[in-house]
């Protein structure tokens, strides 16, 4: 009801949240807490204490049971900060002993501290979050208790906002520029060419799409005018359109689901139907079978439609599904007490079997990540407890249409979490949970609730005005900058040593898991230092924490081989590769200058015809041309059976003017071992189209398209020479077959651009040249002609700056090839 303080603090108080409710998703959007931990934990008590004053103010209500739920997360939260006696701790999780016994048991203090530092500043990042999301909730439901209008504010600011980000981010596409000093960039996977957001991740800004879509789509039924209510519904189909264009996969299914559900909820309750609205029911069905038609059998065409406007899509979310086993075995070890808030990213990677290329902060599934941070016990009793309070207040909102709208939006974004992390992330849940202590609050605003006992807000404002100090003093001492600090003195501090230590392993360190830290570094700093006994006494530590983190394996096999163990070395990295091909380019890096001849750095690959023709491959797009093809005379010499080596073999000498008479002879003997294979055409097609004879080139790529069911590489080769003959149209096409069985192999994928590039160029299109040749040299990233074929373009297209770069990283290139 109103009060007469109307204009005093209450109307500050929802100016500031507004503010907080557009800044957010407009110039945060993924950023994640951690460069903001104290930012957020002094914007999460100034917004209780606002809160606290408007509910002062003269309006007498009670919080919510859900705030208390809030509460005890924010109060678990500053458990973890707190020095727990062992004797305590060793029953919640056993595992967390050995973690701070090791801690302070250290006996040079700068190892405890980064140790320390470790452990307590991402719980540090997830204390200030939780303080912003219980201010936000305690404010937006202060003010929608004290005034009714104050909640349609706020339920507007979303939405509005919402359409925001689509206006801001289309323009932008549309006019390929950027501005707001550079925070906005594109949404993976769409480099230069997608949809420009401060969410640079597609399913974060599904998610917040979907929250604010479905919110207006419920307002554009109780809209106060006509043009209000046809606003809205705008709103609601153009942040519908540019989720679907994010391909969130996620994202897609939840706004079908949630589509449906508020449709079945508008059929059901007769007060939809006495309103005056801008959707009609038949028209809100329709809007939720196309829906669920594009995600049943659109996908796959918006996907082939962006790779034409952003070639570069890459979608990998079947690594989420991966990852969840080893999320279980995480969980079953902390099953009592957790990881801690934000510990998952730095313990998960000695449980990752999935690829060591990829770093996971979070489980990617909501409820997994409330087990892993609190342990089973807590996330079971936060999940019921949530739940219970929620369903009377949710259940009374579905009455109205707006609040069906929210539930619905929120039940999108809770459907989506199952795959995604988006609950962590700022820009998505400030205005998720400031939507649903408005829809709580109109809830409690129809009944007449006694006033709780103010021993509970007593406590609540103790903690809160506590744990302030402690935010600002452990973000200052344990911060990610502070983290930083320390560990370059400790480098610092032993300065012989650490002069030698590589870049890449200062980064491999802080990839490690947290009690593998300092054993990998003193095995590193006593490598170095030639200590080989003592690097072997601190590898095995780690490894006993660590068994299947790849950085560590590769580093007991580069001190078995300074120990001259050769058969380690050879087992240790076969079984790598055996775990992940991926690791190739940098155990090739890493060990073929360490052998002294090709003979031995052939040994230690697995003895297959593909593992030998992708080292083949790899080492020549390293620019190790000479060693690929020893490596493949000793294949195809040893192995008259192995098709790919010999084809490989083949293709390698047709690139080198004074291999084609052996190159002629090994298309021969493809021809005669493998009458039913391409591999001969594509040798001989080769030799042709380097001698410039193009017909009899294309005839040959033709003709060995039907000996194979994926014919990639003569498809590539047909394109090549048909851009060459001026066939553009005709070439495009080939690339367009080729593209659906390229797949994710990157090689070929690099290859395919330059063709395009190519392409581009004889069309005199530079721009979109200059694009598809960045995109191959992606790919490519070691070529040092794709570098220089990159400088050329962009010089062509006018950009000067980007063409002295490329050149500079070719001639980089170029050197440490020589």
């Amino acid at each position: 009801m109103p009060h007469r303080f109307q204009h005093g603090p209450p109307k500050i108080a929802l100016y500031a949240l507004q503010a907080v409710l557009v800044g957010t998703p407009l110039f945060l959007g993924s950023v994640h807490p951690e460069t903001l931990s104290a930012a957020l934990g002094l914007l999460g008590i100034t917004l209780f204490l606002v809160g606290w004053t408007v509910h002062k103010s003269g309006v007498r209500f009670g919080w919510p049971p859900f705030f208390w739920v809030l509460t005890a997360v924010f109060l678990l939260t500053t458990l973890y900060l707190l020095p727990i006696p062992l004797s305590w701790l060793a029953w919640f999780s056993p595992k967390s002993v050995s973690i701070w016994e090791q801690a302070f048991s250290l006996t040079e203090s700068s190892e405890t501290w980064v140790r320390l530092g470790h452990h307590f500043s991402q719980n540090v990042v997830e204390l200030g979050r939780h303080l912003a999301i219980v201010g936000i909730f305690c404010l937006s439901y202060a003010l929608t208790r004290f005034d009714a209008r104050n909640g349609v504010i706020l339920l507007h600011t979303v939405a509005w906002t919402t359409a925001a980000v689509v206006v801001i981010g289309a323009l932008q596409t549309s006019l390929k520029t950027g501005f707001l000093f550079g925070l906005y960039t594109p949404v993976s996977p769409f480099a230069d060419r997608g949809f420009y957001s401060t969410f640079v991740n597609e399913n974060h800004l599904a998610g917040f799409l979907n929250l604010g879509a479905l919110t207006a789509l419920g307002q554009s039924f109780e809209g106060p005018s006509q043009k209000r209510r046809t606003l809205f519904a705008l709103c609601y189909v153009a942040a519908t359109a540019a989720m679907i264009l994010t391909l969130s996969r996620g994202g897609l299914v939840a706004a079908v689901v949630a589509t449906l559900a508020f449709g079945l909820i508008a059929i059901k309750n007769r007060s939809f139907r006495r309103r005056k609205r801008t959707f009609s029911i038949p028209f809100l069905l329709t809007t939720a079978v196309v829906l669920t038609t594009v995600s049943a059998f659109g996908y796959d065409y918006i996907v082939d439609l962006w790779k034409g406007w952003a070639p570069d899509v890459l979608i990998q979310d079947e690594l989420k599904f991966r990852t969840i086993p080893d999320t279980v075995r995480m969980i079953s070890d902390y099953w009592r007490a957790g990881v801690g808030p934000g510990s998952y990213g730095q313990l998960f990677s000695s449980y990752n079997t999935v690829s060591v290329n990829y770093i996971f902060t979070h489980p990617e599934n909501f409820v997994l990540q409330l087990m892993a941070d609190y342990g089973w016990i807590a996330a079971a009793a936060l999940f019921f407890f949530g739940t219970v309070t929620l369903l009377r207040p949710l259940a009374a909102a579905s009455n109205t249409p707006s609040g069906a709208g929210v539930i619905c939006g929120l039940f999108a974004l809770l459907l989506h979490n199952f795959v995604d992390f988006s609950f962590s992330i700022p820009g998505v849940v400030f205005p998720a949970i400031a939507t649903l202590a408005v829809l709580i609050a109109e809830a409690d605003s129809d009944r007449d609730k006694p006033r709780p006992t103010r021993i509970g807000a007593l406590t609540l404002a103790v903690a809160v005005a506590a744990a302030a100090p402690v935010v600002l003093w452990a973000d200052e001492r344990f911060g990610d900058d502070a983290g930083n600090d320390l560990l370059r003195d400790q480098f610092e501090a032993a300065q012989p040593v650490t002069r030698t230590v590589s870049d890449q392993e200062k980064l491999l360190f802080w990839a490690q898991p947290a009690d593998a830290h300092l054993y990998y570094l003193k095995s590193a700093l006593s490598f170095r230092h030639n200590d080989l006994p003592q690097a072997q006494t601190w590898i095995e530590a780690a490894l006993n924490r660590a068994p299947h983190q790849a950085s560590l394996r590769l580093l007991a096999a580069k001190i078995a081989l300074a120990n001259n163990n050769r058969q380690d070395v050879t087992e240790l990295i076969r079984d790598l590769l055996a775990d992940d091909w991926s690791l190739f380019p940098n155990i090739l890096k890493e060990f073929i200058p360490l052998f002294p001849d090709s003979k031995d750095s052939f040994g230690f690959l697995p003895q297959t015809d593909n593992s030998v023709a992708a080292a083949s491959l790899q080492a020549t797009i390293s620019g190790k041309r000479r060693l690929a093809v020893q490596w493949l005379k000793l294949a195809t010499d040893n192995h008259h059976d192995w098709y790919e080596c010999h084809l490989q073999y083949g293709l390698r000498l047709a690139e080198h003017p004074d291999g084609q008479q052996l190159a002629n002879a090994q298309a021969t003997r493809l021809l005669g071992y493998f009458p039913d294979k391409p591999g001969g055409y594509l040798v001989q097609a080769s030799i042709e189209e380097k001698a410039g004879r193009l017909a009899q080139a294309l005839v040959l790529y033709r003709e060995s398209q039907r000996l194979e069911k994926e014919p990639v590489d003569a498809l590539l080769g047909e394109a090549r020479v048909l851009v060459a003959l001026g066939e553009l149209r005709e070439a495009r096409l080939v690339l367009g077959r080729a593209r659906s069985f390229v797949g994710t192999k990157k090689e070929q994928m690099g290859t395919l651009y330059e063709i395009l590039s190519r392409a581009s160029e004889r069309e005199h299109r530079y721009d979109a040249a200059a694009v598809e040749m960045a995109i191959a040299v992606q790919m490519r990233p070691n070529d040092a002609a794709m570098w220089r074929r990159l400088s050329e373009t962009r010089k062509k297209a006018g950009e000067n700056t980007g063409a002295q770069a490329a050149l500079r990283q070719a001639q980089i290139l170029e050197t440490q090839k020589e």
